[in-house]
């Protein structure tokens, strides 16, 4: 029948990172990179037969720096890169049939990405507590979403709902935290506002 087939994925990875930390004074850098490369190869064997292909290589980077001065204020800095990449029913050209829809792969799908950034300050006070601020933002490129239509489908012989996957494009969003903590003894306050 349509909704009957058989899968079978081959896949084959692999992946190097290297990390360097140093410290000059009282700022510290620590540098990582990761990379790598991901093969995957489908088959779809039922109404018809599919072959479905997919290769990636992963250059994928980090940052974090902190820096820590005489008077107690500390600055924090990071960057980290995160990639999603598709899987195999997103890719291939192999229809999936149910009763009443379908869906299908995408073989022009490219991976997604995410870059984020963090920064930070603090600033201790010995008979107080500390105060600081927190900010992050993040890009993503290239994500991947379900597009969702209906279209005349001469197999069902009418209008029927089907599903998609696609690059929908690219966005990002930020923000930052506020704290204040009060020491007092052995007690400790916390008030965090966050926006």
């Amino acid at each position: 029948t349509l909704q009957s087939y058989e899968q079978t994925s081959v896949m084959f990875k692999y992946q190097a990172y290297a990390t360097l930390l140093r410290r000059f004074g009282d700022l510290t850098v620590k540098a990582g990179l990761q990379l790598g490369e991901e093969m995957i190869n489908t088959t779809y064997d039922g109404y018809t037969h599919v072959d479905t292909k997919g290769r990636w290589m992963k250059f994928v980077p980090s940052l974090h720096v902190t820096y820590r001065t005489p008077s107690l204020h500390n600055f924090t800095f990071s960057y980290t890169h995160r990639s999603s990449e598709p899987e195999n029913d997103q890719l291939t050209d192999f229809v999936f049939y149910d009763d009443d829809s379908f869906s299908l792969g995408n073989s022009d799908l490219r991976p997604s990405h995410v870059h984020t950034f963090e920064g930070g300050w603090n600033r201790y006070f010995e008979n107080f507590g500390s105060i600081g601020i927190d900010a992050y933002y993040q890009a993503y490129t290239d994500e991947i979403a379900d597009l969702n239509d209906v279209r005349f489908e001469p197999i069902y012989a009418k209008e029927v709902n089907f599903r998609k996957p696609i690059n929908i494009g690219n966005s990002s969003v930020g923000g930052f935290t506020a704290n204040v903590t009060y020491r007092r003894s052995e007690e400790r306050v916390s008030r965090n506002a966050e926006t």
